[in-house]
């Protein structure tokens, strides 16, 4: 069974004709002072811009195509290459100390509380099924 609807048989309706009161009126909600002052001040300068550009010609387009020869664009300068330790080579440190920092007594508890977790739950999935493929 087919539940189909022809557009021609529906309504159509502006969503600002559809009351939106609690009691089923339309209740306009009036701009604020600030909204207004700033709808009146665009308003004036815009007016005072088309104002200002009433006299002058309009801008035709051309449809023919310009033909320029493109700019001489200067070469980057040649960078010598990089032949130093690797970054991740280089202690980040004080002189004589660890290239890595340590974990604190807290973060070296989180990461085991998270690794004894993350096992215990591996451990109790169930194992993958002979028929999976």
């Amino acid at each position: 069974m087919c539940m189909c609807v022809r557009l021609s048989d529906l309504v159509w309706t502006v969503a600002a004709t559809v009351p939106a009161g609690v009691d089923g009126t339309i209740t306009p909600v009036g701009d604020t002072h600030e909204v207004a002052a700033a709808r009146t001040a665009f308003l004036n300068a815009y007016n005072a811009q088309v104002r200002a550009t009433a006299g002058a010609a309009p801008a035709v387009p051309s449809f023919a195509p310009a033909y320029s020869p493109a700019p001489a664009v200067p070469a980057a300068p040649v960078q010598p290459k990089w032949t130093g330790p690797v970054a991740a080579t280089v202690p980040a440190g004080l002189p004589g100390s660890a290239p890595q920092v340590a974990d604190t007594p807290e973060v070296a508890a989180a990461k085991q509380e998270f690794f004894n977790t993350f096992q215990r739950q591996a451990a109790a999935a169930a194992p993958p099924s002979r028929n999976y493929f």
